[in-house]
């Protein structure tokens, strides 16, 4: 029996200087799936460069094993497609990713797990002469304040499009972003909740979409359950082998480390030392965020374990109580930074997983 199998073409352009450059690649992608398709070998042996090496799950294979696996028909197409990625990358741990609104752009966008709501700064909003609109209220982690709601007629990221969005309206300008670009925008849970997004950290990606074949298969993988808390995903956890909850926020950054760093309550940190007396605070950071700034002081604990992984010595650092964690049933989080010793991370919103690729 001849396997089948459904390939998806997954191609990145890129355009330079307006040139065509994208759809000539596009073209000569098509015409080797068509030729594998049609088990048409001699196209291979004239397309691939003379040392052509190909890298797959069975592993490696030259240009004439490839031409002769094609005629040999060890394996049929079905079916192909093509996929354009827009532009994204991280910045200190943070995904940002290209979209437009109304046709307008491409703008950077800010992908923030931790947000319930989606904010766009108020210069854009005045350049594409859009009325702001009642006022509302945020909570963030440095306190509360008050802005003005806008509604947007459509935005574009990806595959993914939202009418009618209604997010917040805030200045944005010195908020972290792609360098030499501002951002038009954070984009959280109301435009995030029916979709899977993936971080690349491997090839510095990032994809949202609404299905989850944004990826394929991978070794090492493991899923672990979400809840959503206030829009925002919260995962169970273990540190210093004890169960805490945790959410996930994408929008915290923190520069490039090879130790590990979490952000804990104050009660979490209180039910902590009475578990490991005499832990002290081995240093402090100063941070800003919605409502403030803040001086954050920093623990170490012996480990933090993700689904079955120990990572040792994570930093542990401890919110005041202020905006959001003052709040009795505040818990800490993680950024995309804790999760670096993964390649990949999916988020499924509709399923309410959490999947790492190793």
């Amino acid at each position: 029996m001849i396997p089948k199998y459904f390939v998806l073409l997954c191609a990145s352009f890129v355009l330079l200087c307006g040139c065509n450059l994208s759809k000539e690649i596009e073209h000569l992608e098509k015409l080797s799936w068509v030729a594998w398709r049609n088990n048409d070998s001699n196209f291979f042996r004239q397309f691939l460069a003379a040392d052509h090496v190909e890298v797959g799950t069975g592993g490696s294979a030259t240009k004439a094993e490839v031409a002769a696996g094609v005629a040999n028909r060890a394996s049929e197409v079905d079916n192909y497609g093509a996929q354009s990625y827009p532009p994204s990358q991280f910045v200190d741990s943070v995904p940002f990713l290209q979209g437009t609104i109304g046709g307008h752009g491409p703008y950077w966008f800010l992908i923030d797990t931790g947000a319930n709501r989606s904010a766009i700064d108020q210069r854009l909003i005045s350049e594409l002469g859009l009325p702001t609109e009642s006022e509302t209220e945020i909570q963030g982690a440095g306190g509360t304040i008050r802005t003005k709601t806008v509604t947007i007629p459509q935005l574009q990221l990806g595959s993914v499009q939202v009418e009618n969005l209604k997010p917040t309206v805030y200045d944005l300008s010195t908020s972290l972003s792609p360098k030499g670009d501002a951002i038009a925008g954070i984009i959280g849970f109301d435009v995030l909740q029916k979709s899977v997004v993936l971080f690349d950290f491997k090839l510095g990606r990032v994809t949202v979409s609404r299905t989850e074949k944004i990826r394929g298969a991978s070794r090492g993988v493991v899923s672990i359950p979400f809840v959503l808390d206030n829009g925002i995903p919260k995962l169970t956890i273990t540190l210093d082998d004890t169960p805490i909850d945790l959410r996930l926020d994408s929008g915290a950054s923190f520069g490039p480390t090879s130790d590990t760093y979490l952000n804990i309550t104050e009660s979490e940190l209180a039910a902590l030392r009475e578990r490991e007396k005499g832990l002290m605070a081995i240093k402090y950071f100063s941070a800003s965020g919605t409502g403030g700034n803040l001086t954050i002081p920093v623990f170490k604990a012996k480990k933090l374990t993700i689904a079955g992984l120990d990572l040792k010595s994570p930093f542990l650092i401890v919110q005041p109580r202020a905006g959001y964690f003052a709040l009795p049933n505040a818990v800490g989080f993680i950024g995309l930074y804790t999760l670096r010793s993964w390649t990949e991370v999916l988020l499924d919103y509709p399923n309410q997983k959490l999947t790492l690729y190793r």
